[in-house]
């Protein structure tokens, strides 16, 4: 119950805070906080709490972003789900149709086997289609990673990536998003990774929204033997965003 109240109090903050700067000496801010809480009791006892925030500044042709998530679960007192990540990405536009980025993740799934992974990312950008309701991007690029599983042992891969992204506004109430995601160690053919991520968000004021997104992660060579190649997650988030 205070995990619930502490997430209600720091969304109706970020909604109540007229004096935040959207704009500082020509940065534009951006910022998003979702939260989302399932408990479960009787018969089963689950409880699965979830939250994530996304801050952006904009200024010229460019583009910073700290993203960061977290997912706890338990069920009848046992701890059964803790999913976590922390990053930084900096974009260059520097054509009409062209950028670059360059990142760095760090994350943890131990239930997947991963204890910590470092990710640094390399990258260019080309922007297929952009109007008022709709952006449709692709990128291409390199990835360096660092994994320290759960069995104590650390292993370093060179990945090349591939990533789609479409963003589509309905109307004034209801958007969409699509992202899509490749892997491929450059050493280990059998190490590929597919990330995919739809979502739908329905607007109910101007800083409150509801998001449906339904996120699909496998890896056909998992992390550590035993465990499973998909992961699945299906979540239903309040979203505050300025």
């Amino acid at each position: 119950m205070k995990f619930i109240l502490l997430i209600l109090f720091c969304l109706s903050t970020f909604a109540t805070a007229d004096d935040l700067p959207q704009v500082v000496e020509g940065i534009k801010l951006n910022h998003e906080s979702e939260a989302g809480v399932v408990l479960t009791t009787g018969n089963t006892d689950a409880q699965t709490y979830r939250a994530k925030q996304t801050t952006e500044a904009k200024w010229d042709q460019n583009i910073g972003r700290f993203t960061s998530s977290y997912l706890y679960g338990k069920s009848a007192g046992t701890e059964n789900l803790r999913k976590w990540d922390a990053g930084l990405r900096y974009e260059r536009q520097i054509l009409k149709k062209f950028g670059v980025y360059v990142g760095y993740t760090v994350d943890g799934n131990p239930f997947a086997g991963l204890e910590s992974r470092q990710t640094g990312d390399l990258g260019g950008i080309y922007y297929v289609h952009e109007t008022k309701d709709m952006e449709l991007s692709t990128e291409a690029g390199y990835q360096l990673q660092s994994e320290r599983k759960v069995t104590d042992i650390t292993v370093n891969s060179h990945l090349v990536r591939v990533f789609l992204g479409w963003k589509q506004k309905w109307n004034d109430s209801i958007s969409s998003q699509v992202t899509a995601e490749f892997l491929r160690n450059f050493e280990y053919s059998d190490d590929y990774r597919i990330h995919f991520e739809p979502s739908v968000s329905v607007l109910l004021t101007n800083v409150f929204s509801i998001k449906l997104g339904y996120s699909v992660d496998y890896r056909n060579s998992p992390a550590v033997a035993g465990k499973q190649s998909l992961d699945t997650i299906y979540t239903t988030s309040l979203v505050a965003r300025l």
